[in-house]
């Protein structure tokens, strides 16, 4: 399992995600083997993208889109995101087709997008649940076991935040709110902000032990 969180701000856009990878054999059945791996990657400065299910699937797909997108181009919000689902679900089909005893390959994403020409960030959830057709997430969004319990955790929590620095481990500690032997208890958060007097985007990458301590 996987826990992913995505958050919109008003300057860009936050995925945190648990690092326990469980390992399975080509059947998809679960080996016993668990590895950490990051789940939050960058396609470029105002595109980020958090993966959960099967893990050598999802970064299939942030390779194809990193070479893909990885550019700065004229393609508007509706046709990016269109291109990135359209990219999951020819992924998501091939995996099926090269092995077919696997069974049920879930694949699930966040993909946070910031538009500096209008100053608006966009989040949406794709999975092979709904064949990888972009739902558009308002502010906060959870995918995972105990979804809904760390979205209260979240929201509770939100409106103390002395600033956005404070926000990867808020983030952090919801997902240590979890008690299953397939999510673990440290976290990597990606932000994408841009800052609107620069016109420039930051793109900072926070990892978190399980105790709560910021890795430096």
């Amino acid at each position: 399992m996987t826990v992913l969180i995505a958050v919109s701000l008003v300057n860009g856009v936050v995925l945190t995600a648990d690092k326990m990878n469980s390992g399975a054999d080509e059947n998809g059945q679960a080996t016993g083997v668990q590895a950490s791996v990051e789940k939050v990657a960058t396609i470029r400065e105002n595109i980020i993208i958090s993966t959960g299910g099967v893990s050598p699937l999802g970064w299939n797909v942030i390779q194809t889109l990193k070479s893909t997108l990885g550019v700065e181009d004229e393609m508007s919000i509706s046709k990016t995101i269109e291109y990135i689902g359209n990219t999951m679900r020819f992924a998501h089909n091939l995996f099926k087709k090269t092995y077919p005893n696997f069974e049920n390959p879930e694949s699930f994403y966040f993909v946070g997008i910031y538009d500096p020409k209008n100053n608006k960030p966009y989040l949406y959830h794709l999975s092979d649940q709904n064949d990888f057709r972009a739902e558009l997430i308002d502010t906060i969004g959870v995918a995972g076991p105990q979804a809904s319990s760390i979205r209260d955790f979240i929201i509770g929590k939100f409106s103390s935040l002395k600033d956005i620095n404070e926000l990867p481990k808020l983030l952090a500690s919801a997902i240590r709110t979890v008690n299953e032997p397939t999510v673990s208890k440290d976290t990597v958060t990606l932000l994408s902000l841009y800052g609107k007097e620069d016109k420039k985007f930051t793109c900072p990458k926070v990892e978190i032990d399980e105790h709560g301590n910021i890795i430096m």
